[in-house]
């Protein structure tokens, strides 16, 4: 029975999304959107990132809703392990929009946690190097964001790579834009020595 109302719920949906989606195209996409949340909410991850791709395709105009239809999906596919992916819909969407702007601001917040967190899973797979990369990727994005650079320090400590490490934190501390994260990691390399 439960399942009967499950798929009632997401054929009316769907239903929904492809009467309005000329006339009326927000409240289709929120009608796909609403379809993948349910999908989601019951993990089953592989329709849910067929809907939210669908209103990636068809509705391609950066809207709010289409900007939480690529939040999902980068969920989804960061759940999956397929960080590079995830990564690259925040990327997107911070492409998409001004720098004042709010959803671009959650798209820069969850593409900096997510770029944190994919360094710090692959390290703790024993993938050093490409947690490295990781953090040096979010270094070079934005060198103030002090979680990359404890993370590069690790993987440098990992790999025992300490004094190279504190030789390219010294040269690049003349740079005002990077001296405040790199004096702070500095610091902390003197801590893991």
């Amino acid at each position: 029975m439960e399942h009967e109302s499950f798929n009632r719920k997401i054929d009316q949906l769907i239903r929904i999304a492809e009467e309005n989606q000329d006339k009326a195209p927000l409240l289709a996409i929120g009608a796909l959107n609403r379809a993948g949340d349910f999908y989601f909410a019951e993990d089953r991850w592989s329709p849910a990132k067929d809907v939210y791709r669908r209103v990636l395709d068809e509705f391609p105009a950066s809207e709010t809703q289409t900007a939480a239809a690529r939040f999902s999906l980068a969920e989804i596919l960061f759940r999956e392990e397929r960080f590079r992916e995830a990564l690259k819909l925040y990327e997107k969407e911070i492409s998409f929009r001004p720098a004042e702007d709010k959803i671009r601001r959650l798209a820069r917040q969850g593409y900096i946690r997510k770029s944190v967190a994919a360094g710090e899973y692959l390290y703790r797979l024993g993938e050093v190097y490409t947690a490295q990369n990781r953090f040096s990727e979010l270094i070079d994005y934005d060198a103030s964001i002090v979680e990359a650079h404890r993370g590069y320090i690790k993987c440098a400590a990992s790999l025992n790579l300490m004094e190279k490490t504190l030789k390219n934190y010294r040269q690049c501390v003349h740079y005002p834009e990077q001296m405040i994260g790199d004096v702070f990691c500095c610091e902390q390399i003197f801590l893991f020595n």
